[in-house]
């Protein structure tokens, strides 16, 4: 709860434009030129061979990560990635390390239940894990900094709406530059071309991602109700995913303006917390959360709530054929 607490309070002095937060930011920028230094120095010496070595799986290894702090959208991704490899005939599984792998976790098994995931905090031991096991090809979750494992293809997704300045004057995990080692960039949730304007000049091949609203489905009942039908209603969304607002500016183009609720990043949900929710919607026709809030929700709580929908979505990639033939290149098909 205080690391939540804290990166609430990050986002928003992130967001402020006042005199002692302009001080404070200037006052920063020392820690960021040596976190930029870092991360360069580091990337530069591994690729030389000058530090670690990469270790070679005997699988294929598909690496989807970012260089936001924060959702970019890596785990709707993953779920497509591998649901088009079993079609194929192909074997994939998933690993998952470090203090979110609970949730993935959930979602993973939820969506993908005969793919195994590997969940482990230390994600070296679930990769080892992985090459033991009988698949054919390792999707690593959140590996674009892992610089020790080569990769037969690696994915970096960005988002385009939060700038991608490195912490702590912004909500990057690295500098922009570091999208030279990527093999090819998904742009999410594209609303603002931050990230458009930040990749310019970076020859890697680019990839467009929206994750589109179809339907909503009752938590109680299961039925199923497409967007199409709740436009013009009242509509509460409430989530824990820090990507609420793109899902909001998702729906208002299909013509539904949710009152948004948002809870901390990985937040445990408690029966006071959906008292509240509910409390605060009873004047909507209809309220919403993302299939992984829903997760979390039946996972902590005894209770079915009939009055709460789960929003699905499918994903929707600009070229998407021109990805799959990188893909099967890389992956010698």
């Amino acid at each position: 709860m205080v690391i939540n607490k804290l990166e609430i309070w990050y986002r928003d002095f992130l967001s402020t434009r006042g005199i002692m937060e302009l001080i404070f930011k200037i006052a920063l920028l020392p820690i960021y030129v040596l976190i930029i230094l870092y991360n360069t120095l580091r990337r530069e010496l591994y690729s030389a061979g000058v530090i670690g070595r990469k270790i070679v799986l005997k699988k294929a290894v598909i690496s989807v990560g970012n260089i936001n702090l924060g959702g970019a959208g890596k785990t709707p991704l993953i779920i497509y990635i591998a649901r088009r490899l079993v079609i194929m005939g192909k074997k994939p599984s998933i690993v998952i390390g470090g203090e979110a792998l609970a949730d993935e976790a959930l979602i993973y098994k939820a969506q993908l239940p005969d793919i195994k995931v590997f969940t482990e905090k230390n994600k070296k031991t679930a990769i080892e894990r992985a090459n033991d096991s009988s698949c054919d090809i390792i999707i690593i979750d959140d590996g674009f900094q892992l610089l020790n494992v080569k990769k037969t293809l690696d994915i970096v997704i960005i988002r385009d709406d939060v700038s991608p300045t490195p912490i702590p004057l912004g909500w990057g995990r690295e500098h922009i530059s570091a999208l030279k080692y990527a093999n090819c960039i998904f742009i999410s949730k594209p609303s603002h071309n931050y990230a458009l304007k930040s990749i310019h000049g970076i020859s890697k091949p680019i990839f467009i991602m929206r994750q589109v609203p179809e339907v909503i489905v009752n938590a109680g009942t299961g039925k199923i109700v497409n967007i199409s039908e709740i436009v013009g209603r009242k509509v509460l969304l409430f989530s824990m995913v820090p990507s609420i607002g793109y899902i909001s500016y998702e729906l208002s183009h299909r013509g539904i303006r949710p009152f948004l609720v948002q809870f901390p990043d990985h937040y445990r949900y408690r029966d006071v917390d959906i008292k509240l929710v509910l409390k605060t919607g009873r004047s909507a026709d209809y309220i919403i959360t993302t299939e992984k809030d829903m997760l979390s929700i039946k996972n902590s709580l005894k209770k079915s709530h009939k009055e709460i929908w789960t929003l699905k979505s499918k994903i929707d990639i600009k070229n998407e054929s021109e990805f799959w033939k990188m893909l099967m290149k890389k992956l010698n098909v």
